[in-house]
């Protein structure tokens, strides 16, 4: 498992996000069929949806 956990909305991480070529947020299982259809795409948890997601959806 990778934590890539990431506010990119916080100042420090400007650079980050200007220099991107797209970056589409995957939180919880209600999303990730949309992400699915890009060529690069990692499906994610946020912590604050542990609970509404199963080991299962892992």
């Amino acid at each position: 498992m990778i934590n890539s956990h990431a506010h990119l909305d916080f100042d420090d991480m400007n650079a980050i996000a200007e220099n991107a070529v797209a970056i589409v947020p995957s939180i919880g299982k209600q999303n990730w069929i949309d992400v699915q259809m890009y060529p690069y795409f990692s499906l994610g948890i946020h912590p604050w949806l542990v609970e509404i997601h199963t080991q299962q959806d892992l």
